[in-house]
Formats: structure tokens, sequence, C-alpha cells
């Protein structure tokens, strides 16, 4: 992803399969004494992170087959599941 260090990538894929960010934040190396400030709301402030989480939340959405008109994120727990299941069988 263009513009994000690797730390931040892993943030954004890490926050995708569950929305927690401290813990995303944790499982992306961040320490864990400050992963708690780590919010997704202060480091999605970076427009490059918020526009890649938006992506890839949309992306994973489509995968699935769902349909994100109309609200932040309808559907997301299906997406999520989808790309945990997906995560699993690729590792």
């Amino acid at each position: 992803m263009a513009g994000l260090t690797a730390k931040q990538q892993r943030f954004v894929e890490e926050y995708l399969i569950d929305l927690n960010a401290t813990q995303a934040a944790i499982r992306a190396g961040y320490s864990s004494k400050t992963a708690y400030s780590i919010e997704y709301g202060k480091e999605a402030a970076k427009a490059r992170i918020k526009d890649v989480v938006t992506n890839d939340a949309a992306k994973l959405a489509a995968a699935v087959g769902i349909d994100m008109a109309g609200s932040i994120i309808p559907g997301i727990g299906s997406a999520i599941s989808a790309y945990r299941t997906q995560r699993q069988r690729n590792s």
C-alpha cells in the first residue's frame, strides 16, 4: 500500500480482523504499554490510513457480496468472518 509504513499496513490488516484498535496495534507490533493510545480514530487521522481501511473494508465486503451503500460499514461482521476464514486458509 503506497504511503504506509509496514507497521501501519499491518495495523490496517489487523484492525479489519476484529475492529479492535488496541489489539490490532499490539498485533501490528506497537508496544503493549502504548497500544491503547493507538486508537483507530487517532491512527485514522492520517488520511492515507483512513483511506486504506475504508478501501480494504469495501473490498472485503464486495468479496462476500455485502452492499455497503447506506451505512458506514453494514454487514462488516460477515466481511470480517470471511476475511478470518480466508486468512486461516492461507496460513
